[in-house]
């Protein structure tokens, strides 16, 4: 429950504090969107600002994307078929599944490489402000010992305020390098409505940007978000186990780090889409999901 101060409004003041924050270091008057997924270099944001390690196999549908200095999320919906972001772009040849520490696999983990990509056909890109930021990997092969996450139905519906949790790989709030280990950190929905109003400065940037229900919001009262290299990976209802996580979101763009907001694709939005894709590639997803 949260207090008789509405959320929204506990939200809005606590982004607008991060913010202004913000333009004490001189950055401009309300920062700049952009993907969250492949960092690259020169991008020195820190990953799941705020966040925490994951417990091992916790997440063993998380799935990690690499290319040289480019890397970005996903997750195993079905034995053949990993979701990611379509704006991660598809340079990248294999999959690793099942990954805590990016740098010592474990007995869970598997890396298939990727045999086809199928992108949303009406994936807006930057110049549409990545409305329908969603990408399906096929694989080369079945991973059979690796549970897929649910997916959200098409009719679900979320509360204001609902906690979510995002995960990925990234720097540390202490230094420059990618964290070894899977990060996570909770966050708090925001409907549409509420998240196209948030003010950077008296600007609201997402205004003209949240026009559709194809995006989601969620952000924290306290400076907890996705970022750069988080691009792809899941936004998740988290259950009491892994098999009763449900996937609502696919990490898609923000601001600075330090403002906790991020727009995520909505997966409720399309799941017509993504069903349509998985029966065509040979893919089941999960049944007798939780609802949510």
């Amino acid at each position: 429950m949260f207090p008789e101060k509405s959320f929204d409004a506990l939200l809005i003041s606590a982004v607008i504090g991060a913010v202004a924050v913000c333009g004490q270091r001189g950055r401009s008057a309300f920062p700049r969107a952009r993907p969250l997924g492949s960092s690259t270099d020169g991008d020195r944001r820190e990953l799941i600002y705020n966040g925490n390690s994951a417990p091992v196999g916790r997440y063993p549908y998380m799935a990690l994307l690499s290319v040289d200095s480019k890397m970005c999320g996903g997750s195993l919906i079905a034995p053949n078929l990993v979701l990611s972001a379509a704006h991660c772009g598809a340079s990248f040849r294999e999959v690793r599944v099942g990954v805590t520490s990016r740098t010592e696999p474990d007995d869970l983990e598997e890396t298939v490489n990727i045999k086809e990509v199928e992108v949303h056909p009406d994936y807006g890109g930057t110049a549409g402000d990545l409305e329908n930021d969603f990408m399906i990997l096929v694989l080369s092969r079945n991973i059979d010992n690796i549970t897929p996450v649910c997916l959200a139905e098409a009719d679900v519906s979320l509360p204001s305020g609902n906690l979510l949790t995002i995960m990925g790989w990234g720097y540390t709030e202490s230094n420059n390098f990618y964290s070894d280990v899977l990060r996570e950190t909770k966050v708090n929905y925001v409907p549409n409505e509420n998240c196209r109003g948030i003010e950077f400065n008296n600007i609201t940037p997402l205004f003209d940007t949240i026009d559709s229900e194809n995006y989601m919001c969620a952000a924290s009262y306290n400076e907890k978000n996705s970022c750069s290299g988080d691009g792809g990976g899941p936004l998740i209802i988290k259950g009491d186990a892994p098999d009763n996580d449900v996937q609502v979101g696919v990490t898609s763009f923000g601001f600075e780090c330090e403002v906790a907001v991020g727009v995520y694709a909505r997966i409720s939005a399309q799941r017509d889409w993504i069903d349509r894709v998985v029966g065509a590639k040979g893919g089941s997803l999960r049944q007798n999901c939780p609802t949510g």
